[in-house]
C-alpha cells in the first residue's frame, strides 16, 4: 500500500516537471536592449541581453536586461506556468551591486539576485523571501533574444 502511494506521488511529480519544463515564459511584445556605454565595466556590461534557466527545479524563467549602467538596470523578469498559477512577467529597476550582481525586491516582497559567473555567459539566480523564509537557486544561460522571441 505504501509503495503504491509513493509511486503515485513520484509519477505526479515527474508529470509536473515534464509539463513545466516544456513550457515557455511570456514576454512583452517589444523588448529594447540598449548597449551599455563604454564606461560600464565588462563584467557588468555582460548582463545586457536575455537569459533563461529553471528555478525550483521546474519553473522556467527568462531574465532580460534591457539597459544597464554602473548603478542600475532596467530588467524584465518572466516565469512560466506552474500549478500555482499562470506565467507572467514584470518590469523592475534593479540595483547593480558588487559581485557583480543585479538585485531588486519583487512585487511579492521577495529579493531576487542574479550574479554573473566568471565565464560572463551564465548567471546564478537566487530568490529569497524573508517573510515565508525560503531561498531558491537557479543557473541561467545566455540566450539569443531573436530566437527567444520567435518561439
Amino acid at each position: 500500500m505504501i509503495k503504491r502511494h509513493i509511486l503515485k506521488r513520484f509519477f505526479i511529480f515527474i508529470s509536473f516537471v515534464v509539463i513545466v519544463a516544456c513550457s515557455t515564459t511570456p514576454l512583452p511584445e517589444t523588448i529594447n536592449i540598449v548597449p551599455p556605454s563604454s564606461d560600464v565595466p565588462p563584467e557588468v556590461a555582460a548582463f545586457s541581453g536575455a537569459w533563461q534557466g529553471i528555478f525550483f527545479g521546474a519553473l522556467n524563467v527568462t531574465f532580460v536586461v534591457e539597459e544597464i549602467n554602473t548603478q542600475s538596470a532596467n530588467v524584465i523578469y518572466s516565469w512560466g506556468d506552474s500549478p500555482g498559477g499562470p506565467g507572467g512577467y514584470q518590469y523592475a529597476t534593479a540595483n547593480v551591486i558588487s559581485g557583480p550582481s543585479i538585485e531588486w525586491i519583487d512585487r511579492n516582497q521577495g529579493k531576487i539576485t542574479y550574479t554573473m559567473n566568471r565565464d560572463l555567459n551564465s548567471l546564478e539566480g537566487i530568490i529569497h523571501d524573508s517573510v515565508e523564509n525560503y531561498t531558491f537557486k537557479a543557473q541561467l544561460k545566455r540566450v539569443d533574444l531573436e530566437q527567444l522571441l520567435n518561439k
